[in-house]
This record gives structure tokens, C-alpha cells and sequence, in this order.
């Protein structure tokens, strides 16, 4: 009899490895990493041995109430249900399990759960595709790599220097490996001389950890200069960096409407140029929109610009959802309101 009903094991726990399709109930098996809770197996199961609970976004199953009709293999659009190769015959089978949970999103204006997160996560992995054109690649493309050596180059010198620098802007000529013999140089992530011998000198140390400064100063006037938005009736700016880029631009586009205008700069590279200084000394405040507790953003522009604290308000946004227009609207509504005004 328990064979002709596919029981196969008692309240013992052990499990029977056989084939499937041998048992004449095979009950579903759900694979849980890659269940969407879609609902699919629910909705197509004709003894309810799957359901979804609706408050704790949790699929369930019935172990002994599958009767093994396979609808539910077939319905799975992620195809990650299959016939279970034993049976449990215990209390616990008895009664609904929980297979697959994960939270819901709520909306935003109603706080009503209407979407779990793996599906919403899914859903925005997939939209990235049409977030940006194909990349289409230039053939003709060179890149520039800097002081590099060529090999004909380093022939020709009389010796090269990995660390010298020979033209005062603190940027030093670099050889690729296997370029040339004369290429090879000393490797060392400290304690090397300007030529790149061994030293535990501090003089020569320092002279190395000096060039490196003026090799700071050259990049700031090399790096991409910030995306800047300029009106002299403006006293009030708002500066952010990539990231939060898109949402201030819909932000500042949205405040026109209400007549609250705002100049803009974009932060493209750091260390940062002179022009971001230039921009935030022309504006009583200026609000440092970024994604992060601490305010780096805002610390950086005043070790590195030299910016007045008083002036930069911290626009802080790091909850864990992406920022948005609506943060930037309202913080800078809010500050407005308590007296630093556009």
C-alpha cells in the first residue's frame, strides 16, 4: 500500500534517493534562488498545495497534498520547480511550509507592499540594457597613455630613470614591460631614491614624496574641468558629482517651476579646479548633494579648495535606495526655509 501511494519513508527523516518518475506522487520541489514569486504554481495548482502568503510574502507547500499532476513544473516561467525524488511522511508534511520569502516594496505615496524585491530588483537589471545606445567602439581610437617610452626612444637615451623627474611637472617618463633592456627598473612601493636605487635615507625620501606633490598640483589643471550652470542673480548653488547628477538636474529644473532658482556645478575629478573654488566663493551657500554619511564630498572641498564651512550645507542622502529629485527638492526647500535662501 505504501508503495502503491508513494510513501516511501516514515517519521525517521531518512531520505530514499529513487527516480521520480518511479514514485506515483512525486511531490514539486522549489528551487528558491531562482523563484520570483510570481504566483504561477498557485495560481495553476488544482489541490492548493502551493499559496502565497499575502503578509509575509512567503510561498508555501504542502508536501503531501501534491498529487505530482506536474502543472506547476510546467507553468514555472523560471523553470525552477521539479518532482522531489522522496516523500516525507512526518508532521511537518502536513502542513504548509514556507519554501521562498523575500520583502515587498511599498509605494511611495500609499506605503501599500505591492512588489517583492527580487522581482523589482530584476526588473531594474534588466531596464539597464535600455539606459544608454550601444556601445560602438572606434577602431581608429588611440589611446593617450602619458610619458611612455618607446623602444626606440629608450635606445637612443643614455639612461632612464623610472622616478626622475626631468621636466618639473612631477609626472615621470614610464617604460612598458619586455619594451626594451634599458626599461628595466627598481620596484618598490617606498624607500627609493629619485633614481630609482634602494634607500633608507630620509632626505632622499622626502625629495621623492615632494615630487609626488607637484605632480598633484599639474594633474589639477589636467583633469576634466566641472560642468558649471552660472547666473549672476543667483546666491545660492547647488554642487554635487556624478552620481547625483540626473537628480539634481530634474531637481533644479522642477524648483524653476516654483520660481526658487539655483546655479549649478558638477564635480568632474579631484584634485579639484581652481574653478570649483572660483564657483563657490561667488555664492553666499552653496548645498553638497552626496551619497554618503560623512560628507566626504563636502570635506574634500574644504582641505583640498580651501571652501568657506559656513557656506557648504551638507545634502546628505544614504538610506540605500538610489537618490532622486524629490530628496534634493525638499532638503533644499527645507534649508531655504530656515533662513539660508536662494
Amino acid at each position: 500500500m505504501a508503495a502503491k501511494w508513494g510513501v516511501f519513508l516514515c517519521n525517521c527523516h531518512q531520505t530514499l534517493a529513487i527516480d521520480p518518475h518511479q514514485l506515483n506522487l512525486p511531490p514539486a520541489q522549489v528551487q528558491p534562488e531562482g523563484c520570483t514569486l510570481c504566483r504561477s504554481c498557485v495560481n495553476v495548482c488544482p489541490v492548493h498545495a502551493f499559496k502565497l502568503e499575502e503578509q509575509t510574502t512567503a510561498l508555501q507547500h504542502k508536501h503531501l497534498a501534491c498529487v505530482a499532476c506536474g502543472l506547476c513544473e510546467t507553468a514555472c516561467p523560471e523553470h525552477v520547480i521539479t518532482l522531489r525524488s522522496e516523500i516525507y511522511f512526518d508532521q511537518a508534511a502536513l502542513d504548509y511550509q514556507t519554501v521562498v520569502q523575500d520583502a515587498m516594496v511599498s509605494c511611495a505615496r500609499c506605503d501599500k507592499p505591492y512588489i517583492p524585491v527580487m522581482v523589482l530588483s530584476d526588473l531594474d537589471i534588466g531596464m539597464n540594457d535600455w539606459m544608454v545606445p550601444e556601445f560602438e567602439w572606434d577602431e581608429k581610437y588611440v589611446p593617450d597613455r602619458g610619458k611612455i617610452l618607446s623602444a626606440e626612444e629608450l635606445e637612443e637615451a643614455e639612461s632612464f630613470y623610472r622616478y626622475l623627474d626631468v621636466d618639473g611637472d612631477g609626472i615621470t617618463y614610464r617604460s612598458l614591460p619586455g619594451t626594451h633592456p634599458k626599461g628595466a627598473y627598481f620596484t618598490r612601493g617606498s624607500g627609493h631614491t629619485k633614481l630609482g636605487a634602494y634607500t633608507e635615507d630620509a632626505d632622499e625620501y622626502q625629495d621623492v614624496i615632494d615630487r609626488l606633490l607637484v605632480k598633484w598640483e599639474t594633474a589639477r589643471n589636467i583633469l576634466p574641468e566641472p560642468d558649471i550652470e552660472y547666473s549672476k542673480f543667483n546666491q545660492t548653488a547647488v554642487l554635487t558629482i556624478g552620481s547625483g547628477h540626473a537628480a539634481c538636474c530634474e531637481a533644479l529644473d522642477r524648483l524653476r517651476e516654483q520660481n526658487v532658482n539655483v546655479n549649478y556645478c558638477r564635480v568632474k575629478a579631484f584634485p579639484f579646479d581652481e574653478t570649483v573654488s572660483e564657483f563657490i566663493e561667488k555664492h553666499d551657500v552653496v548645498y553638497v548633494v552626496e551619497q554618503n554619511r560623512d560628507a566626504q564630498l563636502r570635506t574634500l572641498l574644504i582641505l583640498d579648495g580651501d571652501a568657506d564651512p559656513k557656506k557648504l550645507v551638507p545634502l546628505l542622502h544614504y538610506n540605500g535606495n538610489p537618490i532622486n529629485a524629490d530628496f534634493v527638492i525638499e532638503r533644499v526647500l527645507a534649508e531655504i526655509s530656515k533662513g539660508r535662501a536662494a
